[in-house]
């Protein structure tokens, strides 16, 4: 009952606020309670807005997430990978993921008249699999119902993160020599 409650009061709060939008802290609540009542999980982060500072963090966490996926498949050119993320990293579009007050990782959302975009989510290693990309992800799909939308993305063939997409209902509507392209409707 004291969990319904303070999950409910949270709740009631944060109705009138896309989920996307708005981290949860749930203190020692299990995410399997929360999931059951609230429409989002979320463990315990934060977004905030990317600043001009960051682009170096977001740099060297692309470079060290995408240097050994490109190069198990034979794909690798540094200057080229370098000149990609400068190309396509856009800051206003990017949020920081914020884990006990130390930088976590990054995704990068754009969203036009006619879908999302998820372009980019890199989270270090010491905090992968503890569901930070699932929760995101899980926002980012219940945005997509409430504007009905769908969500577009790419990912390199051997990431393992293609199963956490497959999982969540992502298809495969395309591809090329390195890169498979998904779509959740």
């Amino acid at each position: 009952m004291g969990v319904q409650r303070r999950i409910g009061a949270i709740y009631t709060a944060l109705e009138a606020v896309p989920p996307f939008l708005i981290p949860v802290l749930y203190e020692d609540t299990q995410i399997s309670q929360i999931s059951r009542i609230m429409p989002t999980c979320a463990p315990i982060f934060e977004l905030r807005n990317a600043r001009d500072s960051d682009y170096g963090f977001a740099e060297r966490l692309y470079l060290m997430t995408m240097q050994p996926l490109l190069r198990r498949l034979g794909a690798l050119n540094k200057q080229d990978l370098i000149a990609n993320f400068r190309r396509l990293y856009q800051r206003d579009d990017v949020k920081i993921i914020v884990v006990g007050g130390v930088d976590a990782g990054w995704l990068q959302v754009g969203e036009s008249e006619r879908e999302i975009s998820l372009y980019q989510i890199h989270i270090e290693p010491d905090y992968r699999r503890r569901g930070i990309g699932t929760c995101l992800l899980q926002d980012l799909l219940m945005r997509s119902r409430q504007t009905r939308k769908p969500v577009s993305l790419y990912v390199v063939r051997n990431n393992p993160a293609s199963v956490l997409y497959e999982r969540l209902g992502f298809k495969v509507v395309g591809e090329d020599e390195t890169k498979l392209f998904m779509r959740w409707e």
